[in-house]
């Protein structure tokens, strides 16, 4: 069925062309630019995963240093200074965090959108490129219907 994705990627595009022409074009775009801009989202997603276990691995280690000499820190009085260094690497974890959810829910954000950023830039390319083009329900639907099956296609591409 992956393999097939080209295929039926150039078959919607061809039925596109028939029912709104040129316009198709400014739709397949969206969804084409959309690929790249999620590739980079992702990239940065990653360093940032990255960057979360490191600071996860110093917690961590701290804390087994903590509680493998309790007696010692206790016995000295360093509760206040291990307390501070466990909490300033997790404020730089929490940092790193709240990047990657923003960045995550970007991603999302896009994906979402993608639909109906297709459809409408299709359509709008469509209704002013000349003064006799109509949206009608007609051409509307199957365009819809043709446009579903491309993005569908497009998120299996990278698959391959």
């Amino acid at each position: 069925m992956i393999w097939s994705a080209p295929l039926q990627i150039g078959l919607c595009c061809y039925c596109m062309w028939g029912q709104i022409g040129i316009a198709s074009i400014a739709g397949v775009l969206v969804v084409i630019l959309a690929v790249p801009i999620n590739t980079v989202i992702a990239k940065i997603t990653r360093k940032l995963q990255l960057a979360q276990m490191k600071n996860k691995d110093k917690r961590i280690k701290l804390m087994n240093e903590l509680l493998g000499g309790i007696k010692v820190i206790k016995l000295y009085g360093w509760e206040k200074s291990f307390i501070d260094q466990v909490q300033d690497i997790r404020k730089k974890e929490e940092k790193v965090l709240r990047k990657s959810a923003w960045m995550s829910a970007l991603m999302s954000f896009i994906w979402t959108t993608i639909p109906f950023l297709t459809i409408a830039v299709a359509f709008i390319t469509f209704i002013f490129m000349d003064d006799a083009n109509q949206l009608t329900s007609d051409i509307a639907f199957v365009s819809l219907t043709l446009m579903n099956g491309l993005q569908f296609q497009m998120t299996v591409l990278p698959m391959l």
